[in-house]
């Protein structure tokens, strides 16, 4: 007579089993948000630290007591720091050659990318190789010829032209300048440029070929291919060049040493800020490095506060880009 009915023979759950699914299922949110507070713990561990110990006076460093909550609050630190480190002319430096080799970054790789993304040549897979090359190779290795190069410039080899025909050698010499930063970002030598070239090579690679075609109907041509169509749909692979090229550019240390040794940038400040506590002979300098320890951790807060900051107003649209650009893919 019950054999109609739905469900009919079926074993419905009693309470001990829906008891036992809400308790795994709890526990694995507990493992999860515990396991994530651990990740987030060892992540920020560094920043902490610094953070705790550049706030603090040196007398809080002799003191045991003191773990991560100091008891004598100052910013005397970051004001020794920021003479220290020369922040208003180095910094300034700094940003102003990371923002403009960034745009020349962005300009001439995305030019390559879209060259080995959308068209057929010959040469094309040499051409990717030594995209990858570069990234491969560090750039120790060829640091010296570099710098001789900028050492004695000569306008890619038209100065030796002019000698040829009798005229004066001309050859300049662009170190302790910003020059060598802008030559090498705009002909796509720039820091980490093989990598952009292929995050817009593969994003370009990934677009219809149905938009070209549309192009050419409409009377646009490559140029006009490029700028009308190709650039408005490319902001992820953009926004993703723009925050790492910032990065990086602002966290250089091999270039500034070799190309700006009379005036040293930020980064290559902070990495001799030893050196240049015993020369200033600070006040805050005490004999035991106690005084050292908090001015070196002020001198590091200060270097780090403006990439963070950008990155944590960006970091929303970074994400998205990353997703949307390939560069995980």
């Amino acid at each position: 007579m019950m054999e109609g009915f739905p469900g009919r023979g079926k074993k419905l759950p009693n309470q001990s089993d829906r008891l036992r699914r809400k308790c795994s299922h709890y526990i694995f949110i507990l493992f999860r948000t515990l396991f994530f507070i651990g990740i987030i713990y060892v992540l920020l561990f560094p920043l902490l630290v610094m953070v705790s110990r550049a706030l603090r006076t040196a007398e809080d460093m002799y003191n045991p007591t003191v773990v991560w909550i100091p008891q004598h609050f100052t910013l005397d630190n970051f004001q020794e720091a920021a003479k220290l480190l020369n922040f208003s002319t180095s910094g300034v430096a700094s940003g102003r050659i990371a923002v403009i080799g960034t745009i020349l970054t962005m300009v001439s790789c995305s030019m390559a990318g879209y060259a080995l993304g959308r068209f057929s040549m010959k040469g094309k897979g040499v051409m990717t190789g030594l995209a990858i090359l570069t990234i491969v190779v560090p750039i120790q290795t060829y640091l010296i010829p570099l710098f001789f190069r900028f050492r004695f410039f000569d306008y890619f080899g038209g100065g030796q032209i002019i000698s040829f025909f009798g005229g004066p050698s001309l050859a300049v010499s662009l170190v302790e300048s910003e020059l060598p930063y802008y030559i090498l970002a705009v002909t796509g030598m720039g820091i980490r440029s093989g990598l952009f070239i292929l995050v817009f090579s593969q994003f370009f690679r990934s677009m219809p070929k149905e938009l070209d075609d549309a192009a050419r109907i409409d009377g646009c041509g490559e140029v006009g291919t490029f700028t009308r169509i190709m650039l408005p749909n490319a902001l992820a692979p953009y926004l993703v060049t723009f925050i790492l090229s910032v990065v990086w550019y602002w966290n250089d240390t091999v270039y500034s040493s070799v190309m700006m040794q009379r005036q040293p940038l930020l980064s290559e400040r902070l990495s001799n800020i030893r050196k240049l506590l015993l020369a200033a002979e600070s006040g805050a300098t005490r004999g035991d490095g106690t005084g050292e320890t908090v001015v070196i951790f002020a001198s590091a807060m200060l270097f780090v506060m403006p990439p963070l900051i950008f990155y944590l107003i960006a970091q929303k649209f970074f994400m998205q880009s990353v997703e949307r650009s390939g560069i995980v893919g």
